[in-house]
């Protein structure tokens, strides 16, 4: 069994890791993946703006349809619907910026 040392399997620190552990006791998987992501980009802040691709990428988790873009825009739904994070996205397309902010 290989271990990933990768940046996305790494735990959250900071300030970003005390949201992160009570957001995950009130969403389904999708939505802690997303939070620890998050959580992890977040380090000492409370907000970070990030492409959807890349969050995706770094949630590494797909649909029943085999879509990670939609399995990571459904944890950040729920994690919205909670009342754990917010998100802002200005532009439009390639140009667009995604901001997420911690609750």
């Amino acid at each position: 069994m290989r271990i990933s040392n990768s940046a996305e399997m790494r735990p959250p620190k900071g300030q970003a890791y005390a949201w992160y552990r009570d957001a995950v006791q009130e969403v389904p998987l999708s939505g802690m993946l997303v939070a620890r992501q998050l959580a992890r980009l977040c380090g000492d802040d409370s907000e970070v703006s990030v492409p959807w691709r890349s969050l995706a990428d770094a949630v590494g988790r797909k649909d029943e349809a085999g879509r990670t873009r939609a399995f990571t825009e459904r944890g950040a739904q729920v994690l919205t619907e909670a009342g754990w994070l917010r998100v802002e996205t200005t532009g439009e397309k390639r140009g667009a910026v995604t901001t997420f902010y911690l609750m």
